[in-house]
């Protein structure tokens, strides 16, 4: 795999750098990382520094790749993919697209506290829906826990 990935990885280099060296001729056999827009030799390929990355992604069905750099790649899956993923992933939880359950917060008047929730007869719209609560204690505040219970 990690082959592949580096052929990957000289193949678009030679797309882009070309392209670079088309719109900005001083700049010969380099590329740009998309989003800070620093410039690689070939060489940050086999440094690591210059990578092959989804562009939507791959857990969502991204098969678009590009070049950027390692920084901007770990600092944007952790900040931005992994927020689309999560968003797409309950989207189709909640059109009954899979019967994953959706890990969140359950607040009942002063309390909370943090549960597994799964729907249950989503796709079909002329039945009841039926929302299935599992309490994580593990994950919750004991206190906000409390407050919840004897709410309800």
């Amino acid at each position: 795999m990690a082959k592949k990935s580096s052929q990957l990885a000289h193949e678009l280099f030679d797309i882009y750098s070309t392209n670079f060296h088309i719109h900005a001729s001083k700049y010969k056999d380099l590329v740009a990382c998309p989003l800070c827009f620093t410039r690689f030799a070939r060489t940050a390929i086999d440094t690591k520094e210059l990578t092959v990355e989804h562009i939507i992604p791959g857990k969502i069905g991204g098969r678009l790749t590009t070049l950027s750099c390692q920084k901007c790649n770990n600092h944007h899956g952790s900040a931005l993919d992994s927020h689309l993923v999560r968003r797409f992933q309950a989207e189709d939880t909640l059109l009954g697209k899979n019967s994953k359950s959706l890990k969140g917060k359950i607040y009942i008047g002063d309390g909370e506290f943090t549960a597994d929730v799964r729907l249950a007869n989503v796709s079909d719209p002329n039945s009841i829906l039926n929302i299935d609560i599992k309490t994580l204690p593990q994950s919750s505040n004991p206190k906000l826990l409390k407050l919840a219970d004897d709410r309800i």
